[in-house]
């Protein structure tokens, strides 16, 4: 189903026109922006948090490696 090229140019003709952006208890035209407070700075995290984090990656690492190895090792023995 295609629209003929006459009529898609009136496509928006019937729209309702949009309200202005402006609201009404917004800032007055002449007011300016003005800088905020700095927030503070921000804590460095704590040492105990990233080493938890590292050793338990290394600990999912071997439980997946070792579990790998498991499983594969009866594949590679020699029936008897």
């Amino acid at each position: 189903m295609s629209i003929p090229a006459e009529s898609s140019v009136d496509l928006l003709a019937g729209l309702p026109e949009l309200p202005s952006r402006t609201r009404p208890g917004g800032p007055a035209r002449g007011e300016r922006l003005r800088a905020l407070e700095q927030p503070l700075p921000r804590r460095r995290p704590r040492m105990l948090y990233g080493i938890v984090a590292v050793a338990g990656a290394v600990l999912i690492a071997a439980a997946q490696m070792g579990l790998s190895i498991l499983t594969t090792q009866t594949s590679y023995a020699s029936p008897h």
